[in-house]
Order: C-alpha cells, then sequence, then structure tokens
C-alpha cells in the first residue's frame, strides 16, 4: 500500500562501521566495557540490523546500556531503553533486533 512506502522514509538505520572506538555503559550499574575488535563487530552488525522509527516517546526512567562510538574524534551516543536514543532523537524499534543486541551485550557483562 502507498501508506506503508510513505512510511519507510522515515525509517533509518545506525551504521557505526568505520568508528575505531567504542564503550558501553550499563545503566544498572554503571560499568563501563571496551569491547575488543570482534566484539565491536558484532555490536555494529546487530545495531544495523535495527530498523528506527521516529517517534515522541514520554520521558522513561531509567536505560540499558549506552553504547558510546568515536567516529573522526566526535562522540555518538546510542542508549537502549526500550526505545533507542541516538545522538538525542528516540527512535521505535522493532523488538526482535533490539533484543538481540541487547542479549548479545548481556553476554559481555557476565
Amino acid at each position: 500500500s502507498s501508506s506503508s512506502a510513505a512510511s519507510d522514509v522515515y525509517k533509518r538505520q545506525i551504521d557505526i562501521s568505520g568508528f575505531n572506538e567504542m564503550t558501553i555503559m550499563s545503566g544498572g550499574t554503571g560499568k563501563t566495557i571496551t569491547p575488543n575488535e570482534e566484539q565491536r563487530m558484532q555490536i555494529s552488525s546487530l545495531v544495523k540490523n535495527m530498523n528506527l522509527k521516529a517517534k515522541k516517546f514520554p520521558q522513561a526512567n531509567g536505560w540499558g546500556y549506552c553504547i558510546t562510538y568515536y567516529k573522526d574524534g566526535v562522540a555518538n551516543t546510542i542508549v537502549l531503553a526500550g526505545k533507542v536514543t541516538w545522538n538525542g532523537a528516540d527512535y521505535k524499534v522493532d523488538e526482535e533486533s533490539y533484543d538481540k543486541l541487547k542479549e548479545y551485550i548481556d553476554t559481555l557483562y557476565k
């Protein structure tokens, strides 16, 4: 239908390939980890699989993880809190790809 084609325009993908540094902070513990290259590649791939849709959200309390990655010396952030906040903008995301990313990061903290 034409309406679904129009809504696709608002879908975004986060391509974080080409960055050279990444840290992840846990919202629960405040603990920060630095994924190795293999883990960064995996996270990059999982992040890219998320289809984001711009959406207004009520202010939520708490968050799961904050991924900070650096590209050309500039820090970019992806906050996982049931929604995805990318560099300050909130997006809705499909549950399956979101869960895959979150579960992968969970394993890095074990």
